[in-house]
């Protein structure tokens, strides 16, 4: 059955007397559920692309930032592309895409988590840059394998990056720079990351047509501070396989 829509828009939410429902059948079919609820410990930036209005093949020249106002700007501009990851849309990137943002500083211990789809692994391409002068805490794929930056900028391969929707984890503290696909390490760096000032989806440094650029899609991406008091990475990580996955 097609979603439930009124006046042409899909409904994404619904309440009744002020309380969200849950759950909305038609002749005994499930049209609408409810998501599930976000961990609030230690978010700072949400971007998930089910909260854009915009029809298939739109432009996307901002990503509002659910969590506050350092909304993503394009370079660029991506698409818009519905029922790309379990019923949810995306926003695709193709190589000379990119959005962008600069924010107050962000102290380590920070944790990325992208629901996220590779559409090539043949080139060095950057799918997050932390949007700073250096290219430090940086996430991506190199001729076939995974990739993460330290605080050096050193580049740390390992693993074979594919092409399938995974849930990318990566955590930059000053010990370590870990990159987590799907719950499992494939990377780490000693080195560690740094803080972080701003943030650049799939171009490095903000810059469009290079060899840095990536062929992808991103369906959310939230950021959160590991250190905040109740902040739990498998919290993040069940709300995110409940609403796109399994991943």
């Amino acid at each position: 059955m097609a979603p439930i829509s009124i006046d042409g828009e899909e409904i994404t939410g619904a309440t009744i007397d002020g309380e969200e429902v849950q759950e909305i059948t038609v002749d005994g079919q499930v049209a609408y559920t409810a998501g599930p609820d976000i961990p609030d410990s230690g978010l700072m930036h949400q971007y998930e692309a089910d909260n854009l209005s915009k029809s298939d093949g739109d432009s996307v020249s901002t990503w509002p930032d659910q969590e506050g106002t350092d909304d993503l700007t394009a370079g660029n501009a991506p698409t818009y592309r519905t029922d790309e990851i379990n019923g949810k849309p995306a926003v695709s990137y193709d190589f000379s895409d990119y959005l962008s943002v600069s924010f107050s500083t962000i102290s380590t211990p920070i944790q990325h988590f992208l629901v996220a789809k590779l559409d090539s692994t043949s080139e060095n391409n950057t799918l997050l840059y932390d949007g700073g002068s250096n290219f430090q805490n940086g996430v991506g794929y190199d001729s076939g394998s995974w990739f993460i930056t330290d605080d050096d900028t050193n580049f740390i391969t390992g693993g074979n990056a594919n092409t399938n929707w995974n849930l990318w984890d990566a955590r930059a503290t000053f010990a370590d720079h870990e990159l987590s696909i799907d719950s499992s390490v494939v990377l780490n760096a000693p080195d560690g990351g740094v803080d972080q000032t701003g943030l650049t989806h799939t171009a490095r440094s903000g810059r469009s047509a290079s060899n840095n650029d990536a062929d992808a899609r991103i369906a959310a991406h939230l950021i959160y501070d590991a250190s905040a008091s109740g902040f739990s990475e498998s919290d993040v990580r069940d709300y995110l396989n409940d609403k796109y996955g399994p991943l």
